[in-house]
């Protein structure tokens, strides 16, 4: 049994609560090592929100504690998987009910016959309470596999052990790129371990926002042209998750060498998934303790326990050298939340730029126009007034207000010019504009009428801004003033000639950008050097 004494001692206790930290101990006896430091509530159900642990592998490895008292050596299998289903109950026992269990495991060969040791954790998880024969009868139960449920043939009886046991939500495929090289006769090298994501009810915290890919080399070639078609914070990982498996002694001083190191990069994808900070974030076989390390670098409450005497004195080391290594990366914005917020301004700029093209598109074929010049839009002015603004417009998951002036030639009659404005407005409220996530302000006006404005007090427009022309919206040409566009239409009409050729008119905007299009680049390395952007008149110039 663990003692008092062995739940007294912390390593890596939290300055602020140094009851949270990696306790030495026997986890089979969970509850004890941890009622000295929580109290009876905080232990019924009302301290863990998600566990991240792996299991020690049935009589194949060595943790450095006292083999009599390590869970699978020298047991049978079945006790081996009793005393797991005994430890993944007492971790059920403290979770709260919006919590999650993640358990990484693998297969494992013994007598020339897989063992399926994933599996049976599945069974067993989903069945704390280890009812095996009906109540009525005494027969032997058969699990039906769709519902869950434990059924007797003999009577009918049924019981659905899910009532008071974890619920196998998810699999994952963890694709470790390097691993143990184990390999032997009849079989192959084994690359990837499964993790199971258990949730203790049907209400849990899984927010898949928080760990979308930020990085744009995941997507299709044409998210710069199309980027209404893309989430501002990233696409959803698939089941698979690809992430190098840590050199054994790259942490702390070197001398750590766990037989199955945790990649921090799962952890913080599980614990952006499935906590919020302040969340206790534990670990049953805490190791060397990476699960408790990062969680900690990203403000969550760390606890673990670890049979191991060994591993608890070298967790310091191994905890200061992650926070060290996630400061860093905040400092440099290297964190999946900072390029998250990265790609929501990229998206939603080049969602904004291209936003005006599409409208023009679908005006002219409101309107029947067959080109810009016979349209008779020239310039097109845009205003964004939020990049991103989630209280004010998630609801109706629309992110961003603009200001949108299209500036038509003097000539266009009233009804010519109550048309475009019609049109405007229809396209606006239908797909695909109105998947934009924009709230437009919509104004048509005569270039009179804009240099007027501009003239005015009324106008507050910055004095700089950034002009898009040569039907390319994802690279401003240059700066521009309003003052000078303004001098541009009086004094020469080589501005409303140039932008007539185009399919596009030229946006003038308070949004910055400069990403090159995939597509293009495609077509450089590839030797093409033709552009993909549809370029014809240059206002350069002007």
């Amino acid at each position: 049994m663990a003692s008092q004494d062995s739940a007294s001692r912390v390593a890596g206790g939290l300055p602020d609560d140094a009851r949270y930290g990696m306790y030495q101990g026997d986890t089979r006896f969970l509850k004890e090592v941890l009622s000295a430091n929580f109290t009876e509530e905080e232990l019924d159900g009302n301290l863990v929100d998600t566990t991240v642990t792996s299991p020690p592998y049935a009589d194949k490895k060595n943790y450095e504690a006292d083999e009599e008292l390590q869970i699978g050596l020298g047991q049978t299998y079945d006790d081996y998987l009793e005393d797991l289903r005994d430890v993944y109950r007492q971790t059920y026992d403290v979770t709260k009910d919006t919590g999650t269990l993640w358990v990484v495991v693998n297969t494992i060969k013994k007598d020339q016959r897989m063992v399926r040791i994933p599996f049976d954790i599945a069974d067993l998880c989903e069945n704390l309470e280890g009812v095996e024969r009906c109540e009525e009868c005494n027969d032997r139960l058969v699990k039906n596999r769709e519902t869950g449920e434990l059924e007797c043939e003999q009577c009918g009886w049924t019981h659905d052990p899910l009532e008071n046991s974890w619920r196998l939500q998810e699999v994952v495929v963890w694709d470790k790129k390097r691993a143990r090289p184990w390999s032997r006769k009849g079989q192959f090298r084994n690359v990837f371990e499964y993790i199971l994501c258990f949730s203790k009810t049907k209400d849990f915290k899984f927010n898949l926002d928080n760990i979308r890919i930020a990085d744009p080399d995941e997507f299709k070639q044409w998210w710069v042209g199309y980027p209404e078609r893309y989430n501002p914070r990233g696409k959803v990982p698939s089941n698979i998750w690809r992430m190098v498996t840590p050199t054994q002694g790259s942490w702390g001083d070197g001398n750590i060498d766990h037989p199955a190191p945790f990649p921090p990069e799962m952890v913080e994808r599980i614990t952006n998934l499935t906590t919020d900070g302040g969340d206790v974030v534990f670990d049953p076989f805490a190791g060397s303790g990476t699960v408790l390390a990062q969680a900690e670098a990203m403000g969550r409450k760390p606890l673990g326990v670890e049979l191991s005497e060994v591993y608890p004195e070298m967790y310091e080391s191994l905890r200061e050298d992650l926070l060290d290594d996630w400061q860093e990366r905040m400092d440099a914005g290297d964190t999946l939340e900072r390029r998250q917020e990265l790609l929501e301004q990229t998206i939603c700029t080049l969602r904004q730029l291209n936003y005006p093209r599409e409208m023009t598109r679908r005006i002219r074929k409101e309107v029947g126009a067959d080109s810009l010049d016979e349209l008779g839009i020239n310039t097109a002015f845009q205003m964004s007034h939020e990049v991103v603004d989630h209280e004010k417009f998630d609801k109706d998951h629309l992110f961003m207000e603009d200001d949108l002036y299209w500036v038509v030639d003097d000539e266009l009659s009233d009804e010519e010019i109550r048309e475009i404005t019609e049109a405007a407005e229809k396209v606006a409220d239908e797909a695909p504009c109105s998947k934009f996530g924009i709230v437009a302000n919509i104004k048509v006006k005569r270039v009179s009428e804009m240099v007027a404005l501009i003239d005015s007090d009324a106008w507050d427009w910055p004095s700089s801004l950034y002009l898009y022309s040569n039907d390319t919206q994802n690279i401003y040409e240059r700066k521009i003033s309003v003052e000078e566009w303004a001098q541009s239409v009086r004094s020469t009409g080589k501005w409303r000639d140039n932008t007539s050729k185009n399919h596009y008119p030229a946006i003038i905007s308070n949004l910055e950008c400069d990403v090159e299009e995939p597509k293009d680049e495609w077509r450089e390395k590839n030797g093409n050097s033709g552009s993909s952007s549809g370029r014809n008149s240059s206002l350069s110039d002007f």
